[in-house]
């Protein structure tokens, strides 16, 4: 059977259509902080790459972890730009690269993941796992474990919440929402290396204020991983099904919102009821061998 990788898995999951409409390309025309936090996202994990290579091959380079996030924050825009998008956050461009800026050049000083480690992979594809791909694999003490990075512009408090609290929340919250994620690498780690893993860890980057990083370790039990597999499964077996059907349309969710407000192709699928002619003036369609 096809495995699929864990973006595939989880917009299928949520929404067929909505992973169709992915796979063509189709992108919102005007784009807010959402996507500008995207864009900033894979910056910093260029960055990130960057450092984490030179830290694997203990030699420097000639392209540092901020020219390689500069890059790639560059293409981000232009590929949004060139296909007719609209920025309406007015203060991204002199805002963010130099948040980016500061928060990398932090963490090459002082890098959260603990000198007795050693980074095995970095970016590694697991081409027979959906071509899936985490931030970096790790050996702790215990043995390999995934590790990816989570950027927040700022980290939001609660009112009467502290920063530590606050930290401490956003760091379950996306325990929570990247598990399907990391549980993937931890089975990609165990079924193609080989290797026994039974954590993996998150790292909460926050770019202002001031620059922060936070490690965070998550244990997975056998039963966890036990239902994982059983559920990727039968995912991936559906999503299968639904691809090779040339004939039906992929199915649309029943519900069309998430925990951050309305699915980006509402517009496309709801109001507009999937004719391109009448959502093209709300949409761009950004080629999928670049967009991420």
């Amino acid at each position: 059977m096809k495995v699929y990788s864990p973006s595939s898995t989880r917009t299928h999951a949520f929404c067929p259509t909505a992973r169709a409409l992915q796979q063509q390309g189709l992108t919102p025309k005007y784009a807010a902080k959402g996507a500008v936090a995207r864009w900033m996202g894979t910056a910093m994990a260029a960055g990130l790459e960057q450092h984490n290579n030179m830290r694997r091959r203990g030699a420097p380079h000639m392209v540092t972890p901020y020219q390689a996030a500069a890059v790639k924050w560059d293409e981000e825009v232009s590929r949004f730009l060139d296909a007719g998008g609209v920025v309406t956050d007015e203060t991204y461009e002199t805002r963010i690269p130099p948040l980016m800026q500061r928060a990398l050049e932090k963490y090459a000083a002082q890098d959260i993941i603990p000198a007795t480690w050693s980074i095995e992979g970095v970016e590694q594809a697991f081409q027979d796992g959906g071509n899936a791909r985490g931030d970096v694999i790790v050996r702790d003490e215990e043995g390999l474990a995934p590790l990816d990075y989570k950027m927040k512009e700022t980290l939001y408090v609660k009112p009467g919440e502290t920063r530590d609290a606050a930290r401490s929340r956003t760091l379950m919250e996306l325990g929570e929402e990247y598990d399907w994620n990391q549980k993937h690498y931890m089975w990609c780690i165990r079924r193609f290396l080989g290797q026994p893993c039974t954590h993996h860890y998150l790292v909460l980057g926050e770019l202002s204020p001031t620059p922060r990083f936070t490690l965070q370790r998550f244990d997975v039990s056998e039963r966890a991983m036990q239902q994982w597999i059983d559920s990727a499964w039968n995912w991936w077996g559906d999503l299968y099904e639904t691809e090779i059907d040339h004939i039906n349309a992929p199915r649309m969710a029943p519900t069309h919102t998430t925990k951050y407000g309305k699915c980006e192709f509402y517009d496309a699928c709801i109001t507009y009821e999937l004719d391109a002619e009448r959502y093209r003036h709300k949409y761009i369609t950004i080629n999928r061998s670049t967009h991420l």
